[in-house]
């Protein structure tokens, strides 16, 4: 049906059937998706939160100037 080279369907029962397979198809589709979606960017939230506060704290270490060394001990630490 969707290659063309098998033959279609002949009656309406026929149509129906195939044209309920091709949306349940989808639907199913759009929900694998959607949720490969929604995980993703749940990912890059975690990932841009933790770069943030990492971030953070490294521009308050140089603020009240911490020696480098011990910035990159407590960089490693978190």
């Amino acid at each position: 049906m969707i290659v063309g080279n098998e033959g279609g369907p002949r009656n309406f029962p026929q149509t129906f059937y195939c044209s309920m397979v091709v949306i349940m198809g989808s639907i199913v589709t759009a929900f694998i998706f959607g949720n490969m979606a929604a995980l993703l960017q749940q990912s890059n939230k975690k990932d841009n939160t933790l770069s943030d506060q990492l971030e953070l704290v490294q521009q308050t270490m140089k603020a009240i100037k911490i020696p480098e060394e011990m910035q990159d001990d407590c960089l490693s630490y978190l």
